[in-house]
């Protein structure tokens, strides 16, 4: 028989007893090419930032408490799974539009690595030179393609005589129709499920800036954690070392509304105790958390909506977790809550140019005049296109423990 309805395969899964509870959350979940877009089945969604926590144990922590590391937004936390941390709106939408540029423009380029390198260039496929000789980005070819065609043909042959484009774009090597990763840092080994020393590009300072500021964001709350159960339990001694956390590991994921990612555990750090810090721009998506085993519940759904920021360390750092579906712009979600709107952004973090981390308070951010990102009108306008109907995920991590300069 086949079963063409997700819903009917979810409910066949859940019956048979065959499936684990990871695998029965993530199909239930999961939109399939053709499915009618549906917006009742996030009854059951955590929606941090519009308050609907759908009957699971949170624990709030409010503004006035979350601001040893000068964050002066709230910090949600879940019962179930201690050192999983979510923080709404945490990033402004200045900041958003400017990381997908670098995200576009430069963190999906030599020297650093994508999807597409790994794979041959297939017959009848452009490489990314002009007649000139010289090379032009995918960023480049999809503002191309932007200017020349509009929404409907955006697959139609490009004669911009300018710039020397006159291939059809979506027959180039390197495109976004392609992309689906980037890594910056230590490039993981998708083969050998590792890292490695001769494997690695520079790691942008504006990621490890923000991989910084939140990462104490995580470690101050654990600390105040410890302070208050000091009493009944011991202190944990990882706090001093999850303070030094450093990113030097960086996976960009881009991703379309047919897009998903299988539950994973991010377990081959050599350095386990720092926490995974992921920042969300774009379209919204249904983030799903599960146990140290894909057989543990409970799997909690949760929209991990454009400009929040989602932390996993602690005990939670090992645990199961993927992208189960992307939501497009056709589903309106509902509001934020008031207090976590832009216009009560004194939490947020603004713009790259003032991303400058001051070495005499590591807690707080300052502007820094040479950190300023200049771009066009036109590079704005493409930013936006490209996010109506994608999503942009960059998740920061430390690959080594404290004191260890190289991969052994």
């Amino acid at each position: 028989i086949m079963i063409n309805d997700t819903y009917l395969i979810y409910i066949w899964l859940e019956m048979s007893g065959n499936a684990s509870a990871y695998k029965i959350a993530f199909t239930k979940h999961r939109r399939r090419p053709g499915d009618k877009l549906f917006a009742n089945d996030l009854d059951d969604v955590v929606d941090f930032g519009a308050g609907y926590y759908r009957g699971h144990s949170v624990k709030i922590i409010p503004h006035s408490e979350s601001n040893n590391s000068n964050f002066g937004g709230p910090i949600f936390c879940l019962h179930q799974y201690p050192g999983f941390m979510y923080l709404p709106n945490a990033l402004s939408e200045s900041f958003q539009k400017e990381i997908a540029l670098l995200s576009l423009s430069k963190f999906c380029e030599p020297p650093h690595l994508t999807n597409i390198d790994n794979v041959p260039k297939k017959r009848g496929e452009e490489t990314n030179v002009l007649k000139d000789g010289s090379l032009i980005s995918m960023w480049d070819l999809y503002k191309s393609q932007l200017l020349n065609s509009d929404s409907e043909f955006r697959h139609k042959p490009i004669n911009n005589t300018e710039n020397n484009i006159e291939r059809n774009a979506f027959h180039y090597y390197r495109s976004f129709d392609k992309l689906s990763w980037a890594t910056l840092g230590y490039h993981y080994d998708w083969t050998n499920r590792s890292y490695r020393e001769d494997f690695k590009s520079p790691m942008p300072e504006v990621l490890s800036s923000v991989g910084t500021y939140f990462s104490r964001v995580f470690n101050d709350q654990c600390l105040q954690d410890n302070v208050n159960e000091s009493k009944s339990k011991p202190v944990d001694d990882n706090n001093a070392k999850r303070d030094n956390f450093k990113a030097s590991a960086a996976i960009v994921n881009y991703y379309n509304t047919k897009s998903n990612m299988g539950g994973h555990r991010d377990d081959l750090e050599l350095d386990l105790t720092k926490p995974v810090i992921s920042l969300s721009v774009g379209l919204p998506a249904i983030f799903l958390l599960g146990g140290k085993t894909k057989e543990d519940e409970p799997v909690i759904p949760i929209l991990f909506r454009p400009g929040d920021v989602m932390i996993l360390g602690g005990c939670s750092r090992l645990n199961y977790h993927g992208i189960a579906r992307i939501l497009p712009s056709e589903i309106k979600l509902n509001p934020l809550r008031k207090e976590y709107e832009s216009s009560k952004g004194n939490h947020q973090i603004h713009s790259i140019s003032k991303l400058a981390l001051n070495k005499k308070n590591k807690n707080s951010f300052e502007s820094d005049d040479k950190e300023e990102i200049l771009y066009s009108p036109r590079d704005i306008s493409a930013v936006n296109t490209f996010l109506h109907n994608h999503r942009i995920n960059i998740n920061l991590r430390q690959v080594l423990p404290d004191g260890m300069e190289v991969i052994p």
